[in-house]
């Protein structure tokens, strides 16, 4: 009996022993990407701070005219990918030009190793929702599987703890207004 209690000592010592603490990762090696689907009978919000709305999609004419009704735009379900606001600068250095629309190079943003801290996937009606906590935020839309676009541009945006605010998202640079 004592001799099978001193081997499992034994490899309890060795094998606490073997585990080192420069292989062990360290804090600022943990980053995850929460992926966040919204549910499809989901209209109003069920949080109670930070923002709610829907992504809207524009494209044709929306010129107003006496003769024709007005167009309405489409529920979009392109995912909204939020970055912390310190992160501003590299996404700036991601942006390119198209025809006078500014659009982020998502790959580029990759190589940088910059990723979004949540990506959002509205639901059918292109309804959102993200409690994110207080702090410093900038958004994102994808459009393609490597280019987002924002309208307006990327902005920081900071979010006070127990406030909610409703902000329409459009994906509006194949309209003219």
């Amino acid at each position: 009996m004592k001799l099978k209690t001193l081997s499992l000592v034994l490899i309890a010592i060795f094998a606490l022993g073997s585990c080192k603490k420069k292989n062990t990762p360290q804090k600022e090696d943990f980053f995850f990407t929460y992926k966040v689907r919204i549910k499809k009978n989901i209209t109003e919000p069920t949080i109670i701070s930070g923002f709610y709305g829907k992504v809207m999609e524009y494209e044709g004419d929306f010129m107003p005219s006496p003769d024709v009704e007005p167009r309405q735009p489409e529920p979009a379900r392109n995912e909204i990918l939020v970055f912390t606001g310190d992160l501003k600068e590299k996404i700036d250095e991601a942006a390119f030009e198209e025809e006078g629309i500014t659009f982020y190079n998502l790959k580029k943003l990759k190589k940088a190793n910059v990723a979004p801290k949540y990506i959002i996937t509205p639901n059918k009606s292109g309804f959102y929702q993200m409690d994110l906590g207080a702090g410093d935020y900038c958004f994102l839309i994808r459009i393609k599987k490597n280019r987002a676009y924002i309208n307006g541009g990327a902005q920081v945006i900071t979010t006070v703890a127990g406030e909610l605010k409703e902000q329409e998202m459009r994906v509006d640079y194949k309209a003219t207004f």
